[in-house]
């Protein structure tokens, strides 16, 4: 905002370099920001019949893209096939009432278009809840009260942006439909309730914390607040998944860590260099978002040799074949006939640190001669790094 008021461009190159940073932290976030973003910025530095001649070339291209589905039956089964945006909206809806999930469905067989435009308001009312009525308000208040900036736009276009990723975003083959056009409302939800907010302080009287009673005012408020959540809140727990729309949250709430496991864990990371993995077998490899394999990985910051293979599975071609062939291969450590066989199997594979569990079968080592570490039912076994020789013979204890 500064930076459009001062017409400074070092706090704007500096927006959009840690919008770019965001890119490698939270993709959908920078999904949802970037065009908004981008937008304020433009309107920022047009005026008059240039900023009416970029809002003609966005509504010139949007009516391109609408008449193309429409005129051309292949672009429109493409398009269709690589975003899925009324599937997409269908599984939120899984998450909701169920009279809503039926209307929707029943609206997309008779109107495609239509439903789309039903869809994605609901997603839209769902993201900002109270904030839906709100903005509108405050927004039109503001602009009949004072100047309005290209900073009121952000709102705005951060709403057209969420509802552009529903209609371009694609689903990721290794997640859902939440991935790229769901998970950022909580980004749009934060930006215009601080955009409301603010603008209403603005509206009633322009508060100034200048002075120094105002100040130590405004701190033993704030303070106050805190306190006041702290002790009427202290047994509320907003995090729990509610159970009539979130019930499938409640397979990742709360979860007990394996006995063991953290033990196991921090003996890997600690004593791991860059570019080892980790492998273990069984029902833990194909679990795909919970399990001994997921919190071990998670623990120790140590990648897995393969997990999830049930998705890869799904997804088909190339990911399938190295997924069956990573699978043979730990096959192979398991079927080993003695802990010399597996260690050289693991070490021609890339995998430094095999992890069983006494719940497995056990070929070789059953008398656990050969661990470099124990904890709880887990056993750890170490081929060590490429460059150290010698550490497959069998070392009686």
């Amino acid at each position: 905002m500064y930076s459009l008021r001062k017409n400074d461009s070092l706090p704007l190159f500096a927006a959009f370099l840690l919008l770019a940073l965001l890119f490698l932290i939270r993709v959908h976030f920078f999904l949802l920001l970037c065009p908004a973003m981008v937008g304020v910025a433009i309107l920022a530095k047009t005026q008059g019949q240039s900023r009416r001649r970029v809002l003609w070339s966005v509504v010139s291209l949007t009516a391109l893209a609408v008449a193309v589905l429409i005129a051309l039956p292949a672009i429109r089964a493409l398009w269709i096939s690589l975003v899925e945006p009324v599937v997409a909206i269908d599984a939120m809806l899984r998450n909701g009432p169920e009279h809503l999930r039926l209307f929707f469905e029943s609206l997309a067989t008779h109107s495609y278009g239509l439903a789309l435009l039903v869809g994605i308001s609901m997603m839209l009312a769902a993201a900002l809840g109270g904030f839906l009525i709100a903005y509108p308000i405050v927004a039109a208040w503001w602009c009949q009260s004072r100047r309005g900036e290209a900073i009121d736009l952000l709102p705005l276009l951060l709403c057209g942006s969420f509802a552009l990723l529903w209609l371009i975003a694609p689903i990721p083959a290794a997640s859902d439909a939440s991935e790229y056009k769901q998970r950022h409302f909580i980004l749009l939800y934060v930006l215009i309730g601080v955009w409301v907010i603010a603008r209403l302080v603005q509206i009633g009287g322009s508060i100034e914390l200048n002075t120094g009673g105002r100040r130590w005012g405004g701190w033993i408020a704030f303070v106050g607040a805190i306190a006041a959540t702290m002790v009427l809140g202290k047994n509320i727990n907003p995090g729990e998944p509610t159970v009539e729309y979130m019930d499938w949250a409640n397979h990742f709430y709360n979860l007990k860590i394996t006995p063991g496991l953290a033990q196991v864990a921090s003996f890997i990371r600690n004593n791991s260099k860059p570019g080892d993995t980790l492998a273990m077998a069984g029902d833990p490899v194909k679990d795909p978002l919970a399990g001994p394999l997921v919190e071990l990985v998670s623990l120790s910051d140590v990648p897995a040799y393969l997990s999830r293979t049930d998705l890869l599975a799904r997804k088909g071609g190339a990911s399938a074949t190295l997924a069956n062939m990573r699978l043979r291969q730990i096959d192979q450590i398991v079927q080993s006939v003695d802990w010399t066989s597996a260690c050289e199997t693991m070490r021609r594979s890339g995998i430094r640190w095999y992890i069983r569990s006494d719940r497995s079968q056990r070929r070789w080592d059953a008398g656990n001669a050969q661990v470099a570490f124990q904890s709880g039912e887990f056993s750890v076994y170490d081929a060590g790094a490429s460059s150290t020789p010698g550490v497959c013979k069998s070392t009686p204890k």
